[in-house]
């Protein structure tokens, strides 16, 4: 067994391993319509919001409430998500339908994302809520490490450069896609320009969102060059 699943099964609560709950959590609603795990989700989805802002709000006493808000935003997103569901070999577990997947197109974040709430809602109800903070917080734990101290450092490239264009009282970026795996020819991911006046900066990434956060950033570099 690869040593990221032994991480996956190590992290769970003996009672919750083998557990009827755990198999329903790790079943996409296309493999079984009526038996899945989207109740599941559901309820994970709410118990991981508490456990992130019950840390949040503990080891953060100096914050207000939209830096709290904005931080916990960036932990309990799909991309977040998706990120644990990939590290501890979760998504190796999932059951999708056949025809959900391949070799060319893998389990998409999002069924990845819902299976890590899922799983999170099974601890609950196995365990109990002291428990299922716990296992929220040792699944977590990579991301809250590099929580940063400054809320400001932790808004994306996006953000911050619309925020500095505002305070400037110039308009908005324009984002525009170059090049995608739509436009045929051998393109694996998304190339997007960034243009603030004459300004103009692009970035590459596997999806539309990240070829703009590396567009955005480009351009916030470019602007700290010129200041």
């Amino acid at each position: 067994m690869p040593k990221e699943t032994l991480h996956y099964r190590r992290l769970l609560p003996d009672s919750v391993r083998d557990s009827a709950r755990l198999r329903l959590a790790l079943t996409h609603r296309s493999a079984h319509p009526d038996k899945n795990n989207e109740r599941l989700e559901f309820l994970g989805d709410a118990v991981l919001g508490l456990a992130v802002a019950d840390w949040l709000y503990r080891n953060h006493p100096e914050w207000s409430e939209g830096d709290m808000s904005r931080i916990r935003s960036t932990l309990v997103n799909r991309e977040a998500l998706n990120a644990v569901g990939q590290r501890t070999g979760l998504i190796d577990h999932i059951h999708v339908s056949g025809s959900m997947t391949d070799e060319q197109s893998p389990i998409s974040s999002r069924v990845v994302a819902s299976a890590v709430e899922a799983v999170i809602g099974a601890v609950y109800l196995e365990c109990g809520e002291r428990q299922a903070r716990d296992f929220v917080l040792a699944w977590l734990a990579p991301l809250l490490e590099a929580v940063p101290d400054d809320p400001e450092q932790a808004k994306d490239p996006k953000t911050r450069l619309q925020e500095r264009l505002q305070m400037q009282h110039r308009k908005r970026p324009v984002y525009r896609a170059l090049l995608s795996p739509a436009s045929g020819g051998n393109a694996t991911g998304f190339l997007v320009e960034c243009s603030v006046g004459t300004i103009k900066t692009v970035g590459f990434g596997a999806t539309k969102r990240d070829a703009e956060l590396a567009a955005a950033s480009e351009m916030l570099a470019a602007h700290a060059r010129r200041a």
